[in-house]
C-alpha cells in the first residue's frame, strides 16, 4: 500500500509541472515562436523553442514526449484536410526542429541580411510609427530530427469545412 501512495504522489507532482511548461508555450514569444506544419506526405513538421524543450525535459519528458504533449495540446484546433489531429495516431511521423536564440552579431551573413530586409520592409510600411529594432533573434535548425511518436489529442474540436461556393 505504501508503494501505491508513493506512486500516486509522484504522479501528482509530475503532472502539474507538465501543465506549467505547456500552459503558455504557444503565447510566450520571449523564448521563441513554435510552429506546426502539415504536408501531403503525412509528416508533421514542428518547431519548438530550445527553452521550451528544456522546460519539458526538466519535468522528465524525452524529446518525443515533449513533442507529443505539445502536439496533443495545440494541434487539434488546426483543422486540415491533410491529417486529422482530432484522432490518435500510433506512429505519427514528425520532423522536429529546434529554435535557438542567437545574438545578431553571432548570426551568419544570410540571417543578418534577412534581418536587414525585414527592417527595411518595416520602415517602408505605412503602419510603422517608430524606428523598428531587433530585440531578439531566433534561428531554426536546418536539419530536422525525424521522430515517430504516439499521438493523442488532449481535447477534440469540431472542424467545419466551408461550403462549396456556387457563383
Amino acid at each position: 500500500m505504501r508503494g501505491f501512495w508513493l506512486a500516486l504522489l509522484a504522479v501528482s507532482i509530475v503532472n502539474p509541472a507538465r501543465a506549467d511548461w505547456l500552459a503558455d508555450a504557444w503565447s510566450n514569444h520571449e523564448i521563441g515562436t513554435p510552429a506546426i506544419n502539415f504536408n501531403r506526405t503525412g509528416v508533421v513538421t514542428i518547431v519548438l523553442p530550445e527553452e521550451l524543450v528544456a522546460q519539458a525535459r526538466a519535468t522528465g519528458l524525452s524529446t518525443e514526449g515533449a513533442v507529443s504533449a505539445f502536439l496533443g495540446r495545440y494541434a487539434p484546433p488546426i483543422c486540415s484536410s491533410l491529417i486529422d489531429m482530432n484522432v490518435p495516431h500510433a506512429n505519427l511521423k514528425v520532423d522536429f526542429l529546434l529554435e535557438h536564440p542567437v545574438a545578431l552579431e553571432d548570426a551568419d551573413a544570410a540571417t543578418q541580411e534577412d534581418a536587414a530586409e525585414a527592417l527595411n520592409r518595416a520602415l517602408k510600411s505605412p503602419s510603422t510609427r517608430s524606428v523598428p529594432r531587433i530585440q531578439r533573434l531566433f534561428v531554426v535548425d536546418a536539419k530536422p530530427l525525424s521522430l515517430s511518436i504516439g499521438y493523442a489529442p488532449d481535447h477534440k474540436v469540431r472542424c467545419v469545412e466551408p461550403p462549396v461556393a456556387n457563383f
